[in-house]
């Protein structure tokens, strides 16, 4: 199973995007293979196996994370004897923001919301919750063509 937030130098692929932000490991693999699927999108699609060694990740997780994505509808699934995964659009048209949260799955569901509510009476809370949402804005703007052409 995939684990909790890990703290990253947000590396997509062999490079670096040159900040360092806490993600989780599902949002990494997400962000890994959207980028690996924008660099090699003439290449036809790639099986989660394919994409998995490609990119070093365990092949299971990966797997559950690609079927999140195709189901948020930013790849799509290829059956058959070729079949595997596309970006369902351009990169250009594809947020950091999306993967993440598609990647995350249902994890992130409010589910658990009235848990944390008492959490607005801590001091601190709204300038974090600021910050949350600085953050969630910055990553809507930037995209896996962004990511590509950075890392390049």
């Amino acid at each position: 199973m995939v684990g909790g937030p890990v703290g990253v130098s947000v590396s997509i692929g062999q490079t670096c995007l040159g900040f360092a932000m806490l993600l989780t490991r599902r949002a990494c693999y997400g962000l890994i293979a959207a980028k690996h699927l924008a660099e090699h999108a003439g290449e036809g699609s790639f099986s989660a196996h394919d994409l998995a060694e490609c990119c070093g990740l365990p092949h299971e997780a990966l797997a559950k994370i690609l079927q999140r994505l195709a189901t948020a509808g930013l790849l799509l699934s290829h059956h058959g004897i070729k079949g595997g995964y596309t970006l369902a659009r351009d990169p250009r048209y594809i947020s950091v923001f999306d993967v993440i949260e598609a990647s995350e799955g249902s994890r992130r569901s409010g589910i658990h919301a009235d848990r944390w509510r008492h959490l607005e009476s801590v001091p601190g809370y709204q300038q974090l919750r600021m910050v949350h949402q600085g953050i969630a804005d910055v990553l809507r703007e930037l995209t896996i063509e962004d990511c590509y052409n950075q890392c390049s």
